[in-house]
């Protein structure tokens, strides 16, 4: 359900805003899913990391950044990712 969820906030785009702090919830949890689940492009953080990076706004940065520091290579990569994605669809400066 959290990933049909956090899919379907994404899609819908800056209007989702308001649901960044539960995104980032599922963000901080990601250690205890990523170590059950090896499919790493159905699990609920990497659908969680996209979807803010689809939101995009300066709100995401600081949740996607924090992302960037997790002890989970998968996590950093999709963060990576989704914050390249921001920097491409709002033209926002992010730190490297």
């Amino acid at each position: 359900v959290r990933r049909t969820a956090a899919g379907t906030l994404g899609r819908i785009g800056p209007k989702a805003k308001e649901a960044i702090p539960i995104l980032a919830e599922i963000l901080n949890e990601a250690d205890k899913e990523s170590q059950d689940d090896l499919n790493t492009d159905t699990t609920g953080w990497y659908i969680a990391a996209r979807a803010v990076g689809q939101i995009g706004g300066s709100e995401d940065i600081p949740v996607l950044e924090k992302a960037m520091n997790n002890n989970d290579p998968d996590i950093r990569r999709v963060a990576a990712k989704a914050l390249w994605a921001l920097q491409q669809n709002t033209n926002m400066p992010i730190k490297q």
